[in-house]
């Protein structure tokens, strides 16, 4: 978003770099910011720092030698938003018979909790 209203790579990377919370992810931003400053194409970076999927890396490259590297971006950003709403949803529908089977054992164990001392009652007359 920020290359395609126009702000340069670098300020751009720098920017990511310091709205990031994960550190992780903050420092290899921030490494190629550094590199980039110096000439190396953003690509590389990325890929040397091995946090980043191959297809990212990739994409990156042939977006910055076509010179739509915004587009591309906002490209994978898309891709990767439906990858994470795909995986949601995905463990959602998992967890849903175990959350089915779980509050049915509640609901056996009160009925049981109920039911018990009134028929141990029947046994005192």
């Amino acid at each position: 978003m920020l290359l395609s209203s126009g702000v340069p790579i670098i300020d751009a990377l720098n920017i990511v770099a310091d709205s990031t919370s994960n550190v992780i992810y903050a420092e290899a931003v921030k490494v190629a910011a550094l590199k980039v400053t110096k000439g190396v194409p953003l690509a590389l970076p990325l890929e040397q720092a091995k946090i980043y999927p191959k297809i990212l890396t990739r994409v990156v490259a042939v977006g910055e030698e076509t010179g739509k590297l915004d587009q591309v971006l906002a490209d994978m950003a898309e891709f990767f938003e439906t990858e994470v709403n795909e995986m949601a949803d995905n463990l959602t529908k998992m967890l849903e018979p175990i959350i089915l089977l779980v509050v049915a054992g509640l609901v056996g164990f009160l009925a049981v909790a109920v039911y018990w001392p009134i028929y141990s009652l029947g046994e005192y007359v």
